[in-house]
């Protein structure tokens, strides 16, 4: 939506976008890369940093908290289980890994790990 608004604004004005300042709501990868790749200084709270913590994520581990091992692609979570790439979400553009739901759902970790149903 940001680079949207960006494009508009200039196509408008005939000026070109130096500063954006947004809410965190625009705090994503896609807008920071936007932002930078187009040259524009951006003031844009993080929507990662603003949300850790709070509702669905009260309580949980922060990403921070796994390892990640490029040589194999997979994580190591906090207790130490292997999680493995599953499955690509296109709409928010990333990749979910996991341990198998046996693990998961025995695991004395599990309710500051997940708050889904399948680990």
């Amino acid at each position: 939506m940001l680079k949207g608004m960006i494009h508009l604004y200039e196509k408008n004005t005939q000026k070109k976008v130096e500063t954006v300042i947004t809410d965190s709501k625009y705090g994503t990868t896609d807008n920071f890369v936007t932002c930078h790749d187009s040259g524009i200084k951006a003031h844009i709270p993080s929507l990662e940093q603003t949300n850790r913590g709070s509702g669905r994520r009260k309580g949980i581990f922060s990403k921070e908290t796994f390892s990640y091992d490029p040589n194999t692609d997979t994580f190591l979570c906090p207790a130490g289980q292997v999680l493995k790439k599953t499955s690509f979400y296109r709409n928010r553009n990333h990749f979910e890994y996991r341990a198998s739901l046996g693990i998961c759902s025995t695991c004395h970790l599990r309710d500051q790990c997940t708050r889904s149903k399948t680990g």
